[in-house]
């Protein structure tokens, strides 16, 4: 499925950022029979380690993060789960000007997720692991 995403970062030192995110990604089942969709949210707080210099026009990247996330499905009885999570990846950035950049970034995501305090009839476990890769492209505006 597809989904967006909204951060703010510092750039701290001239090879490090501090990010605030607050992404979401949207799936449907694929099932014509059973059709279901999900949403998943989380909040993070990423490190980008920047492997050129600040005034390099392009700007390679690592970034690793924890945040927590949020899992909704459609079905009423199903609810939401929660937990703890991080992110780890990479992406680059292409300065067009000294303000405006192209990027784009690949970055694994994992959490824990625990309804253990919730009763529910349809969802087979207390406890999942839900693992997830995700690409996408973006415009930044740098302050």
């Amino acid at each position: 499925g597809g989904g967006f995403s909204l951060d703010v970062g510092w750039r701290l030192g001239p090879r490090f950022s501090l990010d605030l995110g607050l992404w979401t990604s949207f799936h449907d089942s694929g099932d014509a029979a059973n059709p279901s969709s999900a949403a998943q949210v989380g909040f993070t707080v990423d490190g980008r380690f920047f492997l050129a210099d600040w005034n390099q026009r392009l700007q390679p990247y690592l970034q690793a993060g924890l945040g927590g996330y949020v899992l909704s499905h459609d079905n009423l009885d199903f609810g939401s789960i929660s937990g703890p999570g991080f992110q780890l990846g990479g992406g680059v950035d292409l300065y067009l000007t000294k303000s405006i950049s192209l990027g784009g970034k690949l970055l694994y995501r994992g959490s824990f997720m625990d309804n253990s305090d919730e009763s529910y009839r349809y969802y087979p476990s207390e406890q999942a692991y839900v693992s997830n890769l995700s690409y996408g492209a973006d415009l930044k505006f740098h302050f």
